[in-house]
C-alpha cells in the first residue's frame, strides 16, 4: 500500500514532526522537498504554493489503515494552523482532501 501526503509548508519543524509520526507508524518514509503546487481560486486566478511531499510504502496495508485516524487528525490540525483550505493525501490511486 502506498501513502503520499501533500504538505503545504517548508517548515522544518512541521515536516520533522510529521516524518517522525509516519516513520514510527509505518517504518519509514521519503521526503520530496521543494515541490510546487498550482490551484485555481474562485476568481480563476492561478495560485502557486511550495509544498513538501512525504511518501511511504508498506507491504502491510493494515499498518496504513491503523494509522489513518491519527494521520487525519494531524492533518486537520496542520490545515488549521497553516491556514489552508485543504490538505491532501493519497492512498494508492485515491486522493483525499481534508
Amino acid at each position: 500500500m502506498y501513502l503520499k501526503i501533500y504538505l503545504p509548508t517548508k517548515s522544518d519543524q512541521i515536516i520533522d514532526y510529521l516524518v517522525k509520526r509516519v516513520s514510527k507508524a509505518l517504518g519509514g518514509c521519503t521526503i520530496i522537498p521543494n515541490c510546487v503546487g498550482f490551484w485555481i481560486n474562485p476568481e480563476n486566478q492561478v495560485l502557486k504554493d511550495e509544498i513538501t511531499i512525504i511518501e511511504s510504502y508498506s507491504a502491510y496495508s493494515d499498518k496504513i489503515t491503523d494509522f489513518l485516524p491519527e494521520l487525519r487528525l494531524i492533518l486537520w490540525k496542520l490545515k488549521s494552523s497553516l491556514k489552508q483550505d485543504a490538505i491532501a493525501y493519497c492512498l494508492d490511486n485515491n486522493i483525499y482532501f481534508l
